[in-house]
């Protein structure tokens, strides 16, 4: 009978060791993914314009990580405005732990990038900067060759750069856009192509210059802007991917970017511009251009719940 008993009472105690350990386990791997995320986001709040865009972006990161369900934190990184040549450097050292930035071949295989395009392939929509005495002069232009014959302005290490040089353009290039703003008041290059969400922040201290928004032009071509991380930052990377996907299927994220750049869509008038088309040989073979969803077209414009809320704000 003692041994019947003792015999019983250790498999008791066994079972209820595995028990503990079973739960000390689920609970270990459960409590990790409710810890919280701390996000550390690069803001620029010294320039009035790429504020607009840290607003955008903390907003558009906001977004898809409510939709993980992960609990987060969003702490903005002052730094002055970065040259693409340093974001590695400093994502790689942890500073911050994730930025918006243009694509290209080598932050691709420098960083990990988020492949859905923050401003759905806006930022290769440009209207363009001209000296106000140059309106008739570009009205007259029908074809790419013949804006080609003219000088255009661009950032030393923009991606945009290399695509228009490519496509035949002299491209004169400068370290900031403010320095670029100045060439083409002193007639140093004949145009700067800006992208339609951040031309009309631009538009008040380019007219204390003299420079105006040409009216008759736009240029189109394939460019994407994506979150990226470090490529030690895969648990990150992932999670903002499966954000992403679900803000896409349920609509938050096209609402989100129509609130925020519905208003400047409308006002660039593309029905009535000549669109230049300027291939991009540029772009990673891995760009997602065959998925639809994730790139703006004028056609959406159409949709009456677009344009009802594209004066919204986007909140802080």
């Amino acid at each position: 009978m003692f041994n019947s008993s003792s015999h019983l009472t250790a498999h008791v105690l066994r079972r209820w060791r595995w028990l503990a350990v079973a739960l000390f386990w689920s609970c270990a791997v459960y409590g990790s993914e409710e810890d919280p995320l701390h996000i550390k986001l690069p803001i620029a709040p010294s320039d009035a314009v790429y504020s607009e865009h840290d607003i955008y972006h903390k907003a558009v990161i906001r977004l898809i990580l409510e939709k993980t369900g992960r609990p987060f934190t969003i702490t903005p990184i002052s730094i002055p405005a970065l040259p693409a040549s340093r974001v590695a450097r400093y994502l790689n050292s942890n500073l911050f732990n994730i930025v918006a930035i243009h694509t290209d071949a080598q932050k691709e295989r420098e960083l990990r990038p988020i492949r859905y395009p923050v401003y759905r392939g806006l930022s290769g929509w440009r209207l363009l900067l001209i000296r106000s005495d140059a309106q008739s002069r570009f009205a007259n232009i029908r074809t790419l060759s013949q804006l080609e014959s003219l000088v255009a302005g661009m950032g030393n290490d923009w991606p945009d750069t290399l695509t228009l040089q490519d496509a035949g353009f002299t491209v004169q290039t400068a370290p900031h856009r403010d320095n670029l703003l100045k060439m083409l008041d002193h007639g140093r290059i004949d145009f700067f192509p800006r992208g339609i969400y951040e031309v009309w922040s631009e538009l008040p201290s380019a007219k204390a210059s003299g420079l105006v928004m040409e009216q008759t032009l736009a240029l189109r071509y394939p460019t994407a802007f994506y979150f990226y991380v470090s490529r030690a930052n895969e648990e990150l990377a992932q999670l903002l991917e499966r954000g992403f996907e679900k803000a896409i299927a349920d609509g938050s994220f096209q609402k989100l970017f129509f609130r925020t750049y519905g208003e400047p869509i409308l006002k660039a008038n593309l029905a009535a511009r000549r669109i230049l088309k300027v291939p991009n040989k540029h772009m990673p073979p891995q760009t997602p251009l065959s998925d639809k969803r994730l790139w703006f077209s004028p056609g959406e414009l159409s949709d009456a719940k677009i344009r009802d809320g594209r004066a919204a704000q986007v909140q802080k």
